[in-house]
């Protein structure tokens, strides 16, 4: 599915997109979400470089540990390359460059990618449970920003002045053939779930842009999956990235 034309259908328009219109959307979106997912690993390598330099400063990092910060400062420089690379296949209405992967991994990754971030938010807390042993087929890097992007607008619905919970988890749907990975809050959830996808929308009001969640179905789309917003019945919000799950022989289901 072409990203413009998915995107008129979710606004509400008829189906009816010209070739320019259709380019111009699907040129917008990455645009935008190139923009809007560099945020993450920019501030999580401002947050190391700070850290880093607050240590040296002070004394407390030897030649070796200061060469693991500095490599591992590299590798977030590094990704934010190949973020762009992506980006630029998105913007073609390119699949991305889809790997075996764990889904395990991709919690991981998706952890690794949101800690240091969260960390700034104190009444935050992130929990997880995996799946393991299971494998898709999917854009690994695009796939970790869409989870990225699902947990950040999570903690961003959540209410201040209280401890706060976000939940990432993964399962098989009841069939076995796709697989499930939720993020859960226990904030006010969606005031509307169906316009919350929409392009525009943003849980930081004003100060977002309003492209995360698009982008996030969007991937889905590409990769024959989907994205699911609802709200608990417990409370919170939850969205759910469905994708096909690799079966053994190593070919996707569904």
């Amino acid at each position: 599915m072409r990203a413009g034309a998915a995107i008129a259908r979710r606004r509400g328009y008829d189906g009816r997109v010209n070739a320019v219109d259709e380019r111009l959307l699907t040129l917008g979106l990455a645009g935008l979400g190139l923009a809007h997912e560099l945020n993450t690993p920019l501030t999580t390598l401002g947050l190391r470089l700070e850290l880093l330099t607050e240590q040296v400063r002070a004394g407390h990092l030897d030649a070796e540990a200061l060469a693991n910060q500095l490599d591992a400062a590299r590798a977030q420089a590094q990704r934010m390359g190949t973020l762009i690379q992506r980006f630029r296949r998105f913007a073609r209405g390119e699949p991305g460059l889809p790997e075996v992967v764990g889904v395990e991994t991709l919690l991981e990754d998706t952890l690794q990618l949101v800690r240091p971030a969260l960390a700034e938010a104190a009444a935050t807390s992130l929990t997880w449970t995996g799946l393991p042993g299971v494998e898709v087929k999917v854009d690994r890097l695009l796939t970790v920003q869409a989870l990225s992007c699902l947990v950040f607008n999570a903690s961003d619905l959540l209410g201040e002045g209280r401890a706060t919970t976000v939940h990432i988890s993964a399962e098989l749907d009841g069939s076995g053939d796709a697989v499930r990975i939720q993020v859960a809050d226990d904030g006010p959830g969606f005031a509307d779930p169906e316009a919350a996808v929409r392009l525009g929308w943003s849980s930081k009001g004003g100060r977002g842009m309003g492209v995360g969640l698009t982008f996030a179905a969007e991937l889905a789309a590409r990769m024959g999956g989907r994205l699911v917003l609802e709200n608990r019945a417990q409370g919170g919000a939850q969205v759910t990235l469905v994708v096909p799950r690799l079966d053994p022989a190593g070919s996707a289901d569904g």
